[in-house]
């Protein structure tokens, strides 16, 4: 094998890959819902500080096809997943989020040609 990090390897020196052997079946799944505790991932700048990108501003159609719930929200639908509270808490994130997107809308409405948003 050649020692390009650039190139792709999919099988190492051994001709084994990532499915060669999978993970036991019978081994328990546990959640521990860190992925929920955060409501927001927004970028970080080089400062490392959040940066609240308004893209509506400059994409308002594409935003128009987001539905801005919590990415975490997807593991609710497998039912070793779902608890009462757990939906309860995706629903206020999701609520949360909405809002903060009512904000941008209303932000980027009111720029003026030339503004930075």
């Amino acid at each position: 094998m050649d020692d390009n990090d650039g190139a792709l390897h999919f099988y190492d020196i051994q001709g084994e890959s990532l499915y060669t052997n999978p993970p036991d079946d019978n081994l328990p799944v546990i959640d521990h819902g860190l992925e929920e505790d955060k409501v927001w991932a927004f970028r970080m700048t080089a400062y490392n500080q959040s940066a609240v990108i308004n893209r509506y501003a400059f994409a308002p159609l594409k935003m128009q096809q987001s539905s801005h719930a919590p990415f975490w929200g997807l593991k609710l639908a497998t039912p070793v997943f779902y608890k009462d509270d757990k939906y309860a808490k995706w629903l206020k994130q999701w609520d949360q989020r909405s809002q903060l997107e009512v904000i941008k809308i209303k932000q980027a409405l009111s720029l003026n040609p030339g503004d930075l948003y």
